[in-house]
């Protein structure tokens, strides 16, 4: 063996070094020889010839040798791998290594022999030939020589090459038992004579040759042998396995026969029996474990052009069998089979995958030899990002392919299919298939019972994924044939499910696609409706489908009843597989007596009434999503409309064999499949053309032209000859507009030789040579950065994939972009303008836009962005859970009986039923219209209400309770106040409102009513001598802060989806953890004043409690502020009455895509309000983000491209709960962690003349520089700036605005900014109808100053974190910030009266702080001294210098840019998991003010030592792993 393999690598190595030297000659001639137009100038032609062969045989051996060497290297790598086309690429790089440089190397080597051989004659001609080349005239000679060296080499050595690979795939193609091994290609017995020869098949097959008809007959008569169903399904995958084009044919001349043994039924037993049955993988297999290789292990099967058909599944939902998990890839299988044969798609460009996320399958768990992931179906988010990293990586490496969703589960189904419709092409044959060939079995069975599409009645029995698309496809046709409304279209299907018929009382238990079908409780009243029959009974339905899965639920008794009512009742049993049938047809038949109209699931035999035949038609998706999914293939169709559906549904519906013959079959035959395909193909064709979708050209617009282009294109299973071709040579491949393969290329042989070990050897030594050659000539690439990938979720409206960096990021680096720093900065302070500014604030303050309800201020501010130069700007929706306003009232009542009478929660004006009450105060809830305030008195004004309250009807008596913080809920407790079964009266202030109610309901209150008093407007009130509003600066009495209820500290965002974006059709969960179940409204002080005087006398005054019960600020208006109870003959009745719905609302997402697309800044502001206005909050935020907008687009128009990428964002539902950041940030968090490095949050724009701020430390920087840079509009000395008149405080991050999901949730470091009211400015109505364009233009910002003032804060600002090369933060400030905090814990711990608090200690943590800081220190000092030593000019010739600065800055950046998700603990704090920093939080009874170190202080309150302990091991944690990471 050793003597061998010594002889095959010598042999190896001489072969090829003497080839190459043989090659350099051969080269050096050609190059003299070809015409002069391609050698050098032609004065030296007749001497050329000679240098070049002399040169060319002095050269050659070192690139010979070196030629070997990488083809020896190479070659032993790919072989080890099992590549195909091992030696194909090793000859093509070697010759690349060898000859090119070879080439390159002789013929600059001759030019000095040339130039002294030259006359001046011949150098000017020389001059004139190659300025015909292109060659500049500046060049010199020596110059002008080299690169018509190269000219020649680009020239001759490819097409030598193409040469040589193209003689080699002829010497390579496969042969022998590796082409009888391919079942694509396979031909068994038929194979002909030359063929044979040519292939190398003689002795490997019997001598005879056979057609393909022959076979098939063999074929049959073996598939025939199998004694039971499975048994044939299980030959016939067999087959396939073998010989494809053998078993497409035999299905198809079995079609009837074998359709039930390829698909339904039998193909759920064998899917069932996946595991136990397994031979050979076919198909893609995909598993939520290895998520970061989707995009890798799907390209695995071809280039983009290559695949136009993918079938997915994740196995939860199969064939009405349930989770098969991994053996749902049978499914994607069987599909893609039934689309080759019924549609003609080719099998080669089809392809079935599964995802395989887990099954909640026990027999499959515990079966040893399950094959699929053993562990419960992972669902939610990670869910979720495991399918969009499937269908995205499905967009990148095949773009043209229609994806065809499959057997997903109830929960996903629907909810996939409207996430993905809207932007690829895209079908679920369960919710879109079932429900079109049910339709046109409903059309045909319609027409023959001769009832009107608009006068029927549907019953659909089992609403699941199926029988709501069935729904939905009936509804849609309802709706266009009729021309009603969707909704009212609904009204003429009853959906039924497992707890009866579906209705709307049934609230949070209803899906998301169940929601239009459920009935008004009103009109089942006394009805009863909890089984199938008195649903029957009531409605009495022309059709009755089935989906259910349960069998023999269609009982005599309800099938009887229906008949009664209707002449031909339609009754469509449709579960799957058989067994699992709701009734046999039979049975039905013989119960209506031969007068129904049936279709089953599948396939059952004609059944005999009174002597006559009846043919039950199948209603199959089989007959209908073949012929759409080749329509969309061949049209190329950008997505799949409803009205394409329509169309496949009526061209199906036409071919009806009842239309005919009443007695016949309602749905055509699946014999017939191929020829329904065609005319399903065309009519979507014709469609995707009317609507623009259709991308494909040349598309024929004559019916016969387009019957003949359609047809062609189908794959036939035919056997094509095949023989040997060159790469280069026109293979006459298939694709899609091929009917037959006239060439087929074949793959590589199977290796000749094994690989010894001193085989082995050689080729690793010869290797590692090249290798170390390779590293010193790659070495300088070894400087550059590699992306820190930490995950990504991108939306279509973000940047590349890919940072794409070379040495720097632009040729002007570290400058901006095409235009400088300082004239970026000159653009963004001379642009923004105050009528600008006024116009913008006037468009959004004209009308009510709360949360959901304002779609088209989010388009106009789409358009208003693209118009300053955003282009890439798209609104991006989510279904929420929110409420809106049906009704309140709130009234004082009073009677002369006096006692302890109980509260009650459903008479408003009784406590007892024996007691009757007298309204002594009715409260308007309205504020007033004034004239001077125009949105004020708008029809459709909002009323006063809470967002997120509950509803109900309470009576009770009520309790003063001051603001309603934990601590004087505390104080009431110990003074002994009643409070349960009572009403609170709180104060609005302090803390957040939701945690108000949140204490009042934990001590057993029944209501909260808020009120909004003066005692928080400092001086500038009415008892003061201020004038009100409008007239003044003081509150206007009627005032009322509408605002949200949600427990806002322990999780914002959708209260049903906490932790996972609120998209349609997910799970979603009891939301009464962060949201009150106790009534609540908020009120004016003019409405508290009766209810607050009427406590007068009653219970201890709050003046005796401690000093945050004093003042009021209605003293002087006759409060006494006693605490109460209010005696029990006064009450209060408080009505609230809201609609909870799941509706969509609408982020505005804008980008301007930076050179690095992996460094972005965000801005954002939210745009809905409580409210008409806004003017304060949020529009003088929206208005300054227009105005920044506007100002980069001009900096954009001027050429000017970012450093770092920008988005900016328009929020809807902040107000609810800032449920539109929350929401987006949760989607899309892991291309956050991996991307942001800083959101910039203006909320409050404009409110005042007082700047404010609050901000991670990592900013505090970079607000000042902003804040030095824009002169104030309050100047008391001429240049003053807003930092010269700003304290500088800058505060820490809390809540209450759209911040919070980054800071809290993401760890990207965040600022809120603005200017807000001092203690002389007007009050401002917080979320008050007169928070209004009048009152800002009148009190708030009377010029628009501060509006622009904040515009340019915030443009500086984001300009500075943009374009700087050094990401401009300080983590200094971030480390002396943590020893503050700390300091302020160990001041708490040492104030509590608990000895064991006292006795903590957290020196540890003191020191891992302390240890924090000096690398800090030291970290920043060497980010600034970077940033000088960049600032200065670098030679050209120090490239490498400049590169190496780059790399040392993007290097800093990453540092900088993951310091504060360093601080984030995935267990989230406790009892409020989804805020994640360790550092900063909202107050748990706070809401707004913010925490530092919440999971300690909170700990310190509980006097909780363990927990102390442990989250100062969690913070020190945190701390050592942001000191690693700047050490690193």
């Amino acid at each position: 063996m050793a003597s061998n393999s010594v002889q095959v690598c010598a042999a190896q190595a001489i072969g090829l070094a003497s080839s190459a030297f043989l090659g350099g000659a051969v080269l050096s001639i050609s190059y003299a020889a070809i015409p002069p137009l391609y050698s050098a100038p032609s004065p030296l032609a007749a001497r050329q010839w000679r240098v070049l062969y002399r040169k060319g045989f002095a050269v050659a051996p070192p690139f010979a040798a070196l030629t070997s060497i990488t083809f020896g290297y190479l070659s032993y790598t790919f072989k080890q791998a099992s590549h195909p086309n091992a030696d194909l690429y090793s000859i093509a790089a070697a010759l690349v290594v060898g000859i090119v440089p070879y080439t390159l190397f002789f013929m600059r080597g001759i030019n000095d022999k040339l130039m002294a051989r030259a006359t001046e004659a011949e150098k000017s001609d020389i001059m004139e030939k190659t300025s015909k080349a292109g060659i500049s005239e500046k060049d010199s000679t020596n110059e002008l020589l080299d690169k018509w060296a190269f000219h020649n080499a680009i020239r001759c050595i490819f097409p030598l090459m193409a040469t040589a690979l193209d003689l080699y795939s002829k010497l390579s193609a496969v042969q022998g038992t590796s082409l009888l091994s391919s079942p694509a290609f396979n031909k068994g017995s038929a194979f002909t004579k030359e063929e044979r020869k040519e292939f190398g098949l003689h002795g490997l097959l019997p001598p005879n040759v056979q057609s393909l008809e022959e076979q098939v007959e063999r074929a049959y008569d073996q598939y025939s042998s199998r004694q039971d169903a499975l048994a044939k399904n299980t030959f016939m995958t067999s087959m396939k396995e073998q010989n494809e084009v053998l078993y497409y044919k035999l299905i198809k001349d079995h079609l009837k026969e074998m359709f039930s043994i390829i698909y339904t039924p039998t193909e759920g037993d064998a899917i069932q029996n996946f595991s136990r049955l397994f031979r050979k993988p076919e198909g893609c297999f995909l598993n939520i474990l290895d998520k970061d290789q989707v995009y890798e292990n799907l390209a695995q099967f071809g280039k983009p052009e290559d695949i136009d058909y993918i079938v997915v599944t994740d196995g939860e939902e199969i064939l009405g069998i349930g989770d098969q998990g991994v053996g749902g890839v049978l499914i994607s299988i069987a599909k893609s089979v039934i689309t080759s044969l019924c549609a003609g798609t080719h099998p080669s460009r089809t392809l079935a995958v599964v995802l395989d996320c887990g099954t909640d399958n026990e027999q499959l768990l515990t079966d040893e030899l399950y094959l699929g992931l053993r562990q419960p179906r992972v669902r939610g988010k990670q869910y979720d990002e495991f399918v969009d990293a499937f269908v995205q990586s499905a967009r990148k490496l095949y773009p043209r392919a229609f994806i065809h969703f499959e057997d997903f589960g109830l929960p996903n189904a629907r909810r996939l299919l409207d996430l993905y419709r809207p932007h690829i092409a895209c079908f679920n044959d369960d919710v879109q298939g079932t429900g079109c060939v049910t339709l046109a079995g409903v059309m045909a069975g319609l027409e023959v019972s001769k009832v009107k599409m608009t006068d029927m009645r549907m019953i659909i029995f089992g609403s699941g994924t199926a029988g709501t698309g069935i729904a939905d496809q009936v509804r849609d046709a309802i709706a266009a044939d009729s021309k009603k409304s969707k909704e009212d279209a609904a009204k003429q299907i009853w959906c039924v499910d497992k707890p009866g018929l579906l209705l709307k009382s049934q609230g949070d238990r209803l899906t998301h696609a169940q929601i239009d079908y459920a009935r008004d409780d009103k009109e089942w009243e006394n009805i009863s409706h909890d089984d199938l029959f008195a649903v029957v009974k009531q409605v009495k339905p022309h059709i009755l489908i089935g989906t259910s899965t349960k069998p023999k639920a269609f009982t005599e008794e309800i099938i009887k009843e229906m008949a009664k009512h209707v002449d031909r009742p339609i009754i469509f049993p449709l579960s799957n597989p058989t067994r699992l049938h709701e009734a046999d047809p039979k049975n039905i038949n013989e119960w209506t007596k031969g007068r129904a109209l049936i279709a089953t699931g599948s396939p059952f035999p004609p059944v005999e009434y009174d002597g006559k035949k009846y043919e039950i038609a199948e209603c199959n998706n089989s007959t209908c999503f073949p012929g759409i999914a080749l329509g969309a293939i061949l049209s190329r169709s950008r997505s799949l409309s409803d009205n394409m559906l329509v169309a496949a549904v009526k061209a199906l519906a036409a071919m009806s064999p009842a239309l005919k013959d009443p007695d016949k079959g309602l749905l055509p035959d699946v014999v017939d499949v191929r020829e329904i395909s065609v005319k399903i193909a065309k009519a979507v064709i014709k469609q995707a053309v009317e609507e623009s979708v259709a991308t494909e050209e040349g598309i024929p617009t004559i019916d016969d032209d387009l019957d003949e282009w359609v047809r062609e294109q189908m794959w036939e299973p035919q056997y094509r000859p095949l023989k040997r071709i060159a790469k280069n040579e026109k293979a006459g491949m298939a694709d899609e507009r091929t009917a037959l393969i006239q060439v087929v290329r074949i793959g590589p042989p199977r290796q000749r030789y094994t690989h010894s070990t001193l085989r082995r050897f050689c080729t690793i030594a010869l290797g590692t040579t090249l290798t170390l050659l390779l590293i010193l000539f790659l070495l300088p690439a070894a400087w550059l950065p590699r992306r820190h990938h930490q995950g990504r979720n991108e939306g279509p409206w973000f940047p590349g994939s890919g940072p794409g960096i070379n040495s720097h990021p632009h040729k002007e680096w570290p400058q901006s972009n095409r235009l400088s720093y300082q004239e970026l900065q000159e653009i963004l302070l001379r642009t923004p303008n105050e009528s600008k500014a006024r116009e913008w604030s006037e468009y959004y303050t004209a009308g009510p836009h709360l949360a959901g309800k304002n779609l088209s201020q989010a388009v106009w501010t789409k358009e208003r962005w693209q118009e300053f130069g955003v282009q890439s700007t798209e609104v991006v929706a989510y279904d929420v859970y929110i409420n809106y306003p049906l009704g309140h009232r709130l009234a004082l009542l009073e009677t002369s009986v006096t006692g302890s009478g109980p509260a009650t929660k459903d008479i408003p004006d009784k406590v007892s039923k024996n007691v009757d009450y007298k309204v002594k105060y009715e409260c308007s809830l309205e504020e007033d219209v004034l004239e001077e305030d125009r949105t004020s008195g708008l029809a459709d004004r909002i009323p006063t209400f809470h967002g997120y309250s509950a509803s109900g009807n309470v009576t009770a008596q009520f309790v003063y309770v001051n603001f309603g913080t934990y601590k004087d809920f505390e104080d009431l407790v110990k003074a002994n106040i009643s409070l349960e079964g009572k009403i609170a009266i709180a104060k609005y202030g302090g803390i957040f409102r939701g945690l108000k109610i949140k204490r009042a309901q934990e001590l057993g209150m029944i209501g909260t009513v808020i009120y909004t008093g003066p005692q928080e407007d400092g001086e500038i009130t009415e008892e003061n001598g201020y004038k009100t509003y409008p007239d003044g600066p003081a509150r206007n009495p009627s005032s009322v802060q509408r605002g949200s209820a949600q427990f806002l500290s322990v999780a914002p965002g959708d209260p049903t989806t906490p932790g996972y974006p609120s998209k349609p059709g997910v799970p979603r969960q009891d939301p009464h953890n962060t949201i009150p179940s106790i009534p609540s409204l908020p009120i004016s002080y003019t409405d508290a004043l009766p209810i607050l005087k009427a406590l007068n006398g009653h219970g201890p005054k709050a003046s005796d409690f401690n000093k945050y019960w004093q003042g009021g600020g209605l003293g002087y208006k006759g409060v006494t502020y006693n605490i109460g109870p209010s005696p029990s003959n006064i009450v209060l009745n408080l009505v609230n009455e809201q609609e909870y719905v799941t509706t969509p609302l609408w982020n505005v997402i804008g980008v301007i895509n930076g050179t690095i697309p992996d460094e972005v800044i965000m801005l954002g502001n939210h745009r809905d309000a409580w409210i008409a206005g806004g003017a304060v909050d949020p529009n003088s935020g929206s208005v300054a983000m227009n105005e920044l907008i506007r100002s980069f687009g001009i900096a954009l128009k001027k050429g000017w491209k970012p450093l770092r990428t920008i988005v900016f964002a328009s929020w809807d539902g902040e107000e609810y709960g800032l449920i539109g950041s929350t929401e987006w940030v949760e989607e899309y968090l892991p291309w956050l962690s991996g991307s942001a490095v800083a959101y910039l949050n203006v909320d409050v724009g404009t409110g005042g003349p007082a700047f404010r701020s609050a901000a991670s430390p990592l900013l505090n920087k970079a607000v000042y520089e902003a804040t030095s840079l824009v002169l104030s509009p309050n100047q008391t000395v001429e240049g003053q700036t807003i930092r010269d008149l700003w304290s500088g405080h800058i505060g820490t991050m809390g809540s209450g605005s759209d911040f919070t999901a980054f800071q809290d949730f993401a760890g990207v470091p965040s600022i809120d900014l603005g200017f807000t009211g001092d203690k002389h400015s007007a009050v401002y109505h917080y979320h008050s109808n007169y928070d209004s364009f009048d009152w800002m233009d009148k009190f708030g910002d009377k010029g628009w100053h501060y509006h622009i003032a904040i515009t340019k804060v915030w443009a500086l600002l984001a300009a500075n974190l943009v374009e700087t090369p050094i990401i401009q933060f300080n983590v200094t400030d971030y480390a002396r910030g943590l020893g503050t905090y700390l300091q302020k814990v160990v001041d708490k711990a040492a104030s509590s009266p608990s000895a064991e608090m006292k006795a903590v200690s957290f020196k540890k943590l003191e020191y891992a702080i302390d240890h924090l800081l000096n690398k800090a220190i030291s970290f920043d000092k060497y980010a600034t001294s970077l940033a000088g030593k960049i600032q200065q000019d670098v030679p050209l010739w120090k490239i490498w210098t400049k590169a190496k600065l780059y790399v040392k800055a993007k290097k800093v950046n990453e540092k900088y840019k993951y310091f504060e998700r360093q601080f984030l603990y995935a267990g989230g704090l406790d009892g409020r998991s989804w805020f994640k920093h360790v550092v900063f939080a909202p107050g748990l009874w706070t809401g707004y003010a913010g925490d530092v170190f919440p999971g300690l202080t909170e700990s310190i309150d509980a006097g909780n030592r363990t927990a102390i302990e442990r989250w100062s091991r969690i913070i020190e944690a945190n701390v050592k792993a942001a000191t690693k990471l700047l050490e690193a």
